[in-house]
């Protein structure tokens, strides 16, 4: 990984397949990794003002590692509705893949 570099994901979501175009905007291995992305999910068409940045940071707090992530840009409305609940799914998974849960 690295900076300028690309990223894509694959996934499916309401029956059908999507894929997010993006670039790496930061990158500071075990500490901070953000990128700017675009999916073909959205329903927009893949123009700079449709895409949308996340930022993943890990940090010390009293003895613990805490994990701030930002999603930035996003749509207000349904859409946004959409990505907020996808979050709880998304972080959820990341806590039992730390943790060694199925």
């Amino acid at each position: 990984m690295r900076v300028g570099g690309t990223v894509n994901y694959y996934g499916e979501h309401a029956g059908g397949s999507f894929t997010d175009f993006g670039t790496i905007d930061a990158f500071e291995r075990g500490r901070h990794f953000k990128y700017t992305y675009w999916s073909d999910n959205h329903g927009t068409e893949r123009t700079p003002e449709n895409f949308m940045t996340i930022s993943y940071e890990l940090a010390s707090a009293n003895g613990k590692c805490v994990l701030n992530v930002t999603h930035s840009n996003a749509m207000a409305g349904e859409y946004y509705e959409v990505v907020d609940g996808m979050w709880d799914f998304v972080l959820n998974q990341l806590k039992n893949h730390v943790e060694g849960k199925p």
